[in-house]
């Protein structure tokens, strides 16, 4: 079939199929081994050179059927739509959840339990004076450094000297948040080592541990917000949430990872937890992922201060077992910055000898989930074929390149090699 203009447009209005696009721009991707002067977590700032595309194809009812892809896999699946082939909805689960699963039951042998919960957000606080609440969660003391008070304009809460700490914000001043699933690690002694991070990150915080990195350097690696400068970090506000949790479960299988999805949440003193976050607060968008109370110190650290010997040393010993498990799968691994720039609704396409060539850009305000004025950074991931220097994965987060490169490292239909036997 002959790929035309008219014929794609014309695909996609009667199949009632629109495109997000959205413009990035990129840092040059650096090439990652074993002799290079940086790692794959190392804090690093780069100058953004290139902009790109990314495409999203989606249904009227919001199905999606790809999600972040290149000029070049947008492309190549025009020729495959107008020849009559059939959509597949995307799996929009966390990638290669067995491996999670491998690194879980690795875990477990080595003493440590991966404990979830399902999780909403019932109230949240602005907080006015950030010493004065570093000041209350590091007191060593039996009692309660903070008390809740009201005020003309709402309650509010203080500390024993009755300064005024954080007040309470209205629902209007806060994005509403659907139910969330947390993970924790509890250690062999039945206690929490680290907490308050999602699906997307378990595999990455397994691997640590399988490695005998500690818990502090976990979360110092793996856990801190690093796409907020100081900049913007000058202006975020600081948020304390007070969430209900549904009852916390042991996850052994993949489809514990599904009840906790749909755990109901049990709103009672026993089913609490709190946690902080990084907030814009005029646009009303988050500028980190949770913060669980019990990392808030290192994590307030950390954000003004340059990485310990130690986390560095950790830092290395994560990448350099990473590289190895790349060099096994014949993979190189590059890394890059990336800021989103723009995000649009794609239609009238053009299209010269079957190639993308131009489409009209319309903006329309209030569309997308969030204000997209204003970004974080990200660091993503490439894999490359060391031969042949093809193109295996592009813009992976680093949860996923963890999980990528176990995958690629299958021995049977039971699991993953073990990392330690990996790189010893």
């Amino acid at each position: 079939m002959t790929v035309t203009s008219e014929a794609f447009n014309q695909y996609l209005e009667q199949n009632n199929l629109g495109v997000n696009y959205y413009s990035y721009f990129y840092s040059e991707a650096n090439r990652i081994d074993a002799d290079s002067m940086s790692n794959l977590v190392a804090p690093e700032k780069h100058r953004l050179i290139e902009k790109r595309g990314r495409y999203d194809l989606y249904d009227e009812h919001g199905v999606l059927y790809m999600q972040g892809r290149d000029k070049y896999d947008f492309e190549h699946l025009i020729p495959k739509l107008l020849s009559g082939q059939k959509l597949t909805p995307l799996d929009l689960d966390v990638p290669n959840l067995s491996v999670v699963m491998d690194l879980i039951h690795q875990a477990n042998k080595l003493g440590f339990r991966v404990i979830g919960s399902n999780q909403k957000r019932e109230t949240a606080w602005k907080v006015v004076d950030d010493r004065l609440l570093m000041q209350a969660v590091l007191a060593d003391t039996d009692y309660a450094q903070l008390v809740q008070a009201v005020m003309a304009d709402g309650p509010v809460m203080v500390n024993l000297e009755h300064d005024l700490v954080m007040t309470q914000l209205k629902p209007a001043e806060v994005v509403e948040q659907a139910a969330t699933v947390s993970y924790a690690i509890f250690d062999e002694d039945n206690q929490m080592i680290i907490s308050g991070f999602g699906l997307e990150k378990l595999g990455a915080v397994l691997c640590c541990l399988i490695l005998g990195i500690r818990p502090e350097d976990i979360v110092a690696l793996l856990l801190i917000p690093r796409g907020i400068g100081a900049d913007r970090l000058a202006l975020a506000s600081l948020l304390f949430e007070e969430h209900q949790t549904s009852e916390l479960r042991e996850v052994t299988s993949i489809s514990d990872m599904k009840f906790l999805e749909n755990a109901p949440i049990i709103n009672d003193e026993d089913h609490y937890v709190a946690k902080y976050r990084f907030y814009d607060a005029e646009k009303k968008v988050a500028w980190s992922d949770e913060i669980a109370d019990v990392s808030l110190t290192i994590t307030m650290y950390y954000l003004t201060h340059e990485q310990s010997a130690d986390v560095q040393k950790a830092g290395k010993k994560l990448s350099d077992a990473l590289l190895k498990l790349a060099q096994k799968n014949g993979l190189v691994i590059t890394r890059c910055s990336r800021l989103l720039e723009d995000t649009s609704i794609a239609d009238e396409f053009s299209l010269v000898n079957g190639a993308l060539d131009d489409c009209t850009l319309t903006q329309e305000p209030g569309r997308f989930d969030q204000d997209l004025s204003d970004h974080l950074f990200e660091t993503v991931y490439g894999l490359y074929d060391h031969s042949t220097e093809g193109v295996q994965y592009y813009d992976l987060s680093f949860g996923d390149l963890v999980t990528t490169l176990f995958a690629g490292l299958r021995i049977d239909a039971t699991g993953t090699q073990s990392i330690n036997q990996e790189n010893n």
